[in-house]
């Protein structure tokens, strides 16, 4: 939890980071931008660590239902492991209660997914004998027990909102760069000279974005082996050390690139001899290291406790905003002051004055009749708006306000 919550909190900084800088071109406050950034990245864990979030991504893993034959060599298999499972663990697990599919990968493989779909590929069909295969299904479970791929999809979620804000962010810079190559007008370089500035601006973000959530990545590969570890001991205290050692030796075949640093830093599994000295240097048939989830039988406790804990933080985070934020307002101003002087620019580029305090500037005035009169006035984007009203203005500068409201 602590880890998730780490994480929540990097992403909604960046969020945060981002909405503040536009907050003069959105024209919310600063204390919101600072809450909507934690809300947003809290928001979207709180979907990933639901049934919701793990079927959104089950949609980009493959696998269909299983045939006949595969379902009923599967099945049996694991529904042995179930009934241990309740027995050693005080679970009432039903094989109706999971989603078992299958993959024509011809890799040797086996994952969990969520907190009820088990994935068996045609490699591991081919590979395994119904003992290994057992073996297998169990130390699945145990990833299902401990939730462990619930806390991965949280994860991805969290960071969906700084990932798409980014690939806008690419986007506006493709579309720039475009830009700066076909520029023929005054207004069309004031354009594209501010643009630069606004990705300049930004880029000392992206980069602390990128750094974070490697280092967010990384540390999640970590958290995976020294669950693989547990998800072994899980299966070993079923009573299936021996086909669990079997089984990893079939895998100890398969070419792996484990060799140097880098590779160990970025795989998902321990090595697999590592695995398998840690199963034989238990003395027993069964594992003590499979450490019991109490929280599991609770149901939705996890989720309880998860809510409870970004609730917390929310109402920490928004206080801090509204304090800061509140007490000094010159940050927003000077997002303002970064909004209005793009637009100044494009203004003088354009030939035109350029605005301040909200003033519209008054270009035409024109007597249709006795009784109506054609203003045309300029807008802050440098374009320019018609109205038809009783009177003409008492002045050549007005707010939008003073326009609308005249006669």
């Amino acid at each position: 939890m602590i880890y998730i919550a780490l994480n929540i909190i990097f992403n909604a900084f960046i969020l945060a980071v981002i909405l503040i800088l536009g907050s003069g071109v959105i024209h919310i406050s600063m204390a919101l931008a600072w809450c909507l950034g934690f809300l947003i990245a809290g928001g979207l864990t709180l979907v990933g660590y639901t049934r919701l979030g793990t079927t959104v991504v089950g949609l980009f893993l493959p696998g269909r239902t299983m045939i006949g034959r595969e379902r009923a060599k599967v099945e049996p298999l694991f529904q042995e492991v179930l009934d241990r499972t309740n027995a050693e663990y005080g679970t009432t697990y039903r094989l109706s209660d999971f989603k078992i599919k299958a993959s024509d990968d011809n890799v040797v493989n086996a994952f969990a997914l969520g907190y009820d779909t088990l994935l068996v590929t045609r490699g591991a069909f081919e590979a395994f004998s119904d003992e290994q295969l057992r073996a297998i299904l169990a130390h699945e479970m145990g990833h299902l027990y401990y939730r462990d791929s619930v806390r991965t999809t949280a994860l991805i979620f969290s960071s969906f909102g700084s990932r798409v804000i980014m690939t806008i962010y690419g986007i506006y810079v493709a579309i720039t760069a475009a830009l700066s190559l076909n520029v023929k007008s005054e207004h069309g370089v004031a354009f594209v000279v501010f643009s630069w500035v606004f990705v300049l601006f930004f880029l000392p973000l992206i980069v602390l974005n990128w750094v974070g959530s490697k280092i967010f990545y990384l540390l999640n590969l970590k958290m995976s082996r020294g669950a693989e570890f547990r998800a072994d001991a899980f299966a070993a205290n079923l009573g299936y050390k021996d086909n669990m050692i079997s089984a990893l030796e079939v895998l100890a075949k398969e070419p792996v690139n484990d060799k140097g640093f880098l590779a160990k830093l970025m795989a998902t599994h321990p090595s697999t001899m590592l695995r398998i000295g840690k199963l034989e240097d238990n003395n027993t048939s069964n594992s003590t290291n499979a450490p019991k989830n109490n929280s599991h039988s609770e149901g939705s406790g996890e989720l309880l406790r998860l809510i409870g804990i970004i609730g917390f933080l929310a109402i920490l985070w928004c206080g801090y905003g509204l304090y800061v934020f509140h007490e000094d307002p010159s940050v927003h101003q000077k997002a303002l002051a970064i909004t209005k002087a793009s637009q100044d620019s494009a203004a003088k580029a354009k030939g035109l004055q350029p605005h301040h305090d909200n003033m519209m500037h008054i270009t035409n005035v024109k007597k249709i009749n006795a009784t109506q009169y054609s203003i045309t006035y300029q807008l802050p984007t440098g374009g320019t708006n018609t109205v038809l009203k009783h009177e003409p203005p008492p002045s050549d500068t007005m707010t939008l306000d003073q326009i609308i409201h005249l006669p």
